[in-house]
């Protein structure tokens, strides 16, 4: 394999891709839990990721996925001596199960979509690890007398036409009747987080998981890092329907500091806005579309984490030849 030419950074002239590992301080992470149509997920997951490989590497979906909203006070790269931002992101994290052949299967957590603020944080996932990033607004709660209420704002397509104008609007509001409260940790660490949220969602959507055996979560659980996958891919300068580079990137965010963990009082509702540009309901399987213009849906429960993490070097999982 040849050597890899080496990067030609414009640090100091207007940079906007920085080089990783990256260090995220400070960051209060809010997450919903969805069930999912197995069905309509599994056929999302085959058109983007499994349909790539050629059966070298698959993905199956389990029925629930993460809806999160994340606020991070200092993000830096700790490779080139730049400076800090802070951001903030909303985001659907999808677990899926990872098999290639030979190997023991292994979980892995995909996001199909993902708003940020910072416009240097959006080129630097999306060029190094494949993020699907975008441009948004984030709004959160303030401080514990605040509404329990999220939201998120980008460019949406209401109606895929050469007539339709892009408009700014709400993708994704998520409500309760109830202030955001006062945090009381109920979790010593990322492991106890997990396997009381895995524990709780099985008991809300009912049965066990047989597509999640218990040495595929123990491996998941005994890493200090969570792997996450993605597709990474440019088009083509003579062809744009075509991709000049494609491979499954797999990026891990790598716990260094556990500040809190613990459930969110008050009951949820998420409101997703219906549009072409971002089909996320049937995308994810979260149901039938609302008759209007939005479709609201009730998570199984809420949940909140502090922490400090780094994204770390990744690795290729597949890449076309």
């Amino acid at each position: 394999m040849n050597e890899l030419p080496d990067y030609i950074s414009d640090r100091g002239h207007g940079e906007i891709s920085y080089s990783v590992p990256l260090q995220i301080n400070d960051v209060t992470c809010y997450s919903f839990v969805l069930s999912a149509d197995v069905r309509q997920l599994q056929d999302f997951i085959d058109s983007q990721l499994n349909v790539v490989s050629g059966g070298a590497v698959t993905y199956t979906a389990l029925p629930f996925l993460f809806h999160s909203y994340l606020e991070a006070l200092h993000c830096t790269s700790t490779s080139e001596t730049i400076g800090y931002l802070p951001d903030r992101e909303s985001a659907f994290l999808v677990p899926l199960l990872q098999r290639t052949r030979g190997e023991m299967p292994s979980l892995k957590i995909w996001v199909p979509y993902l708003l940020i603020d910072q416009m240097s944080g959006m080129v630097t996932g999306r060029e190094v690890w494949g993020y699907r990033k975008s441009i948004g607004s984030i709004s959160l709660p303030a401080n514990s007398h605040d509404p329990a209420r999220f939201s998120a704002k980008t460019m949406l397509f209401k109606k895929f036409s050469n007539q339709t104008l892009g408009k700014i609007g709400t993708l994704l509001q998520v409500r309760s009747k109830s202030s955001i409260g006062e945090f009381t940790s109920i979790w010593d660490g990322f492991e106890h987080a997990f396997k009381e949220i895995i524990e709780r969602t099985l008991g809300k959507i009912g049965g066990e998981l047989a597509e999640l055996p218990e040495e595929v979560l123990a491996s998941f659980l005994g890493k200090s890092h969570m792997p996450v996958i993605n597709l990474k891919q440019f088009r083509d300068a003579v062809d744009s329907t075509k991709a000049c580079y494609q491979a499954l990137v797999e990026s891990p965010c790598q716990l260094d500091k556990w500040t809190g963990g613990g459930l969110l009082s008050g009951e949820f509702e998420i409101e997703i806005t219906t549009c072409d540009s971002h089909q996320i309901v049937s995308d994810l399987g979260l149901g039938q579309l609302g008759s209007g213009d939005s479709t609201v849906i009730q998570p199984l429960f809420g949940w909140w984490i502090q922490l400090n993490f780094s994204t770390l070097a990744g690795s290729i999982i597949w890449t076309a030849r």
